[in-house]
């Protein structure tokens, strides 16, 4: 999914702070910087319940001068059972109308069995576009890819 530039940062932003308030009882860093260079944004939440779960959440988001944005929003999670997870998600708009997406999943069931995966996509700012699937799981590792040129005809990926 592409998010309008001029409202993916704050949407972003304002879904974090949202988060404040949920995991307030947790050790919580905020770090804003500003310059003539763009604006950063850094977050990292932990919560634990004392009774073996856990999770941390920790956000990056910048926003350049010239309009360019990026974020990345990682969590873990473990559970009592054994079980973890952890999943990241990465987004970078271009200034130009480039874009980039990124998600990363890892888990652990309770018995010890692994599976990941990974989703990219991105858009260069003529319109050509990439989209990439890989997933592990039971031994067995899964990957498609499609691209398109700027009309939205397929091509042969690169």
């Amino acid at each position: 999914m592409r998010l309008n530039k001029s409202y993916s940062l704050v949407l972003l932003l304002s879904t974090v702070m949202l988060s404040e308030a949920v995991l307030a009882d947790g050790v919580i860093r905020k770090r804003v910087v500003t310059s003539d260079g763009g604006s950063s944004y850094q977050r990292s939440a932990v919560r634990s319940d004392g009774q073996g779960n856990s999770s941390r959440r920790y956000t990056r988001a910048a926003e350049s001068s010239n309009g360019g944005q990026a974020y990345q929003v990682s969590k873990v999670k473990r559970l009592e059972d054994g079980s973890a997870s952890k999943t990241v998600n990465t987004g970078i708009n271009g200034a130009n109308g480039a874009h980039y997406n990124s998600q990363k999943q890892l888990s652990r069931d309770a018995d010890g069995n692994l599976s990941a995966s990974r989703t990219i996509s991105g858009e260069t700012r003529n319109g050509k576009s990439y989209n990439a699937e890989v997933s592990v799981a039971d031994g067995q590792v899964t990957r498609s890819q499609s691209c398109s040129d700027s009309s939205g005809n397929a091509v042969a990926c690169r």
